[in-house]
């Protein structure tokens, strides 16, 4: 059963059950199924313990995942929920810009290197969870 809800909810709506966007081709859509397939197929290659695989896992967490997607992709309410979430998270780390001065000198942070902005980035995050 498991697996007939995955199959139908992973190939339903990228190959029919949805409107496709102006440019998008059904072709398009079944490369990301196809790419499903493969990498899920190559992680099976890649065990060392094929019969201790827990599948009912496997398939719920990828009917989870293709929920959400559907959540988020299609839903208005979804949208505008995960894009909150990214502008916290954007407004969060760009207070790492003042914080790097702290660390290295104004005209090292104006030339926007990307290891020093990265790691400045890291720095704040990781001071910030350590507290």
């Amino acid at each position: 059963m498991g697996w007939l809800a995955l199959i139908g909810i992973v190939s339903g709506w990228p190959l029919g059950l949805s409107s496709l966007r102006q440019g998008s081709t059904y072709g398009d859509c079944a490369i990301s199924v196809f790419g499903l397939i493969v990498f899920q197929f190559g992680f099976y290659l890649a065990s060392n313990a094929h019969n201790d695989i827990p599948w009912n896992t496997v398939i719920v967490g990828l009917f989870f995942q293709q929920v959400i997607a559907l959540f988020v992709l299609k839903s208005d309410a979804g949208f505008k929920i995960f894009r909150w979430i990214a502008t916290l998270a954007q407004d969060f780390l760009g207070k790492a810009a003042p914080a790097a001065q702290f660390f290295f000198d104004a005209n090292t942070i104006a030339k926007h290197w990307f290891f020093v902005n990265t790691l400045s980035a890291i720095i704040f995050f990781i001071a910030f969870v350590q507290m």
